[in-house]
C-alpha cells in the first residue's frame, strides 16, 4: 500500500523541480516576482527504471498528466505494458 505514498511523492517533487517552486516561491516573497515561463509537464518525457508497484504507479500518474513514459525494466509485466 505505501506504493502510492511514494509514487505521490515522487510526483510532488517532480512538479516541485519542474514548475520551480522554490525559486519562485523566493523570488514572490522578496518582491521580486516576474511572470517567468517554467516548463509544462504536459506533453513532456519521463524515464522510469524499474515496472515494479512503485514504478507502475508513477507511471500511470503520469499518464494521467499528459506525459510520454519511457521505461526500462529486466522483467516487463506484459499486462501493465498494454495500458
Amino acid at each position: 500500500v505505501n506504493h502510492h505514498s511514494v509514487a505521490e511523492q515522487a510526483f510532488a517533487l517532480l512538479m516541485g523541480i519542474a514548475r520551480m517552486t522554490r525559486t519562485q516561491d523566493r523570488a514572490v516573497r522578496s518582491g521580486e516576482w516576474e511572470r517567468e515561463l517554467t516548463p509544462r509537464v504536459w506533453g513532456s518525457t519521463i524515464g522510469i527504471v524499474g515496472l515494479g508497484r512503485i514504478g507502475q504507479a508513477v507511471a500511470t500518474r503520469a499518464i494521467g498528466m499528459g506525459m510520454h513514459v519511457l521505461a526500462y525494466d529486466p522483467f516487463p509485466n506484459e499486462e501493465f505494458a498494454k495500458t
